[in-house]
C-alpha cells in the first residue's frame, strides 16, 4: 500500500496539471517545431537525407508534429508535477495563470535572461578559436548564404528556447532533481543536489548536439569535446536560471544564446 501511495500515475500527474500552464507552453512547443522545419530541411538537403523518405515530405511532418505535441504533453505535465515537489518554478506563467502572489515579473528577470544569454553565446563564440587552433573544423555540407542562416537561425531558436527547454530543464532537470533529494533522502533538495541536476543536465544538453554536428562536420575527438563542452557550459547558465530566476527565465536565456549564435553571429560576416 505504501508503495502504491508513492506512486504517481500519469492520470493524477495529468489532472494536478494547471491546464493553462500546461497549454501555453505545448503551444509555444509547437511554434518551436515549426520554427526548426526550415533549417532542418537545409541540413537534410544537403546530406541527402531527403532523397529516400518512406512518405511524402508533407505527411512526415504532420506525422513528426503529431508525435511532438504527445511526447511534449508527457514531458510537460511531468515537469509541472514534479517541479512543484522539489520547489522549481513558473513564476511569470503561475502568477499569470494559477493566481500565485510572486512578486517575479517580466521586466525583473528579463534583464538577467538576455544579458547572461548574451553573455553566454559570446563566451562560446570566443571559445571557438581555441579550439580551431587545435584542430581546424571540417564542414561536410555548404554553408548557406549569411541571410538565409540568419533567418533560419532565427526561427529555430524558439525551437532551442522552448522545444530544447522543456525537454532537457523543465522535464529532464526536474526529474533529476527529484530523483537524486529523494535518494540523498534530503528534507528538500540542497544546493548540492541542484548543482548536481543542473551538471548532468548540461552534460545531456552537450551530448544531444552531436548528432546534427556529424551531419555536418567531420567529426573528431577534439570537435566532439568542443561541442560538447560549450553546450554544456550554456546548459550550466541556463540551468543556474531555472533553479534561481524561474523556467521562463531559462527559456529566454537559451533563446537569446540561439540568437547570439545563429543570428548575430551571421549577420556580422555580411
Amino acid at each position: 500500500m505504501e508503495k502504491k501511495k508513492k506512486k504517481d500515475s500519469l492520470r493524477e500527474i495529468f489532472s494536478k496539471t494547471n491546464r493553462n500552464i500546461f497549454l501555453v507552453l505545448l503551444a509555444g512547443s509547437i511554434i518551436g517545431f515549426l520554427g526548426v522545419i526550415p533549417l532542418a530541411l537545409s541540413i537534410q538537403s544537403q546530406t541527402g537525407a531527403l532523397e529516400n523518405l518512406p512518405l511524402p515530405l508533407d505527411q512526415l511532418i504532420v506525422i513528426q508534429l503529431i508525435q511532438g505535441i504527445i511526447q511534449n504533453s508527457i514531458l510537460i505535465a511531468l515537469g509541472l508535477f514534479y517541479a512543484k515537489k522539489v520547489g522549481l518554478t513558473l513564476p511569470l506563467l503561475e502568477k499569470w495563470f494559477a493566481g500565485s502572489k510572486t512578486n517575479v515579473t517580466l521586466a525583473s528577470v528579463l534583464p538577467i535572461s538576455v544579458g547572461l544569454g548574451i553573455l553566454t553565446g559570446a563566451l562560446i563564440i570566443a571559445l571557438g578559436p581555441i579550439f580551431e587552433f587545435i584542430e581546424p573544423t571540417v564542414l561536410l555540407i555548404n554553408i548557406p548564404t549569411p541571410e538565409t542562416a540568419a533567418l533560419d537561425g532565427f526561427l529555430a531558436s524558439f525551437y532551442g528556447g522552448i522545444n530544447e527547454e522543456i525537454l532537457l530543464r523543465l522535464f529532464l532537470m526536474t526529474i533529476i532533481v527529484n530523483w537524486l533529494y529523494q535518494f540523498r533522502k534530503e528534507s528538500k533538495p540542497t544546493d548540492s543536489t541542484m548543482w548536481l541536476s543542473i551538471f548532468i543536465a548540461a552534460l545531456l544538453f552537450g551530448l544531444g548536439h552531436l548528432p546534427t554536428a556529424f551531419a555536418i562536420f567531420k567529426m573528431t575527438p577534439i570537435y566532439v569535446i568542443r561541442i560538447i563542452l560549450l553546450n554544456a557550459v550554456a546548459g550550466l547558465v541556463f540551468g543556474w536560471l531555472y533553479w534561481k530566476k524561474g523556467f521562463e527565465s531559462a527559456m529566454i536565456g537559451h533563446f537569446s544564446t540561439d540568437i547570439v549564435l545563429h543570428v548575430l553571429s551571421q549577420l556580422i560576416t555580411i
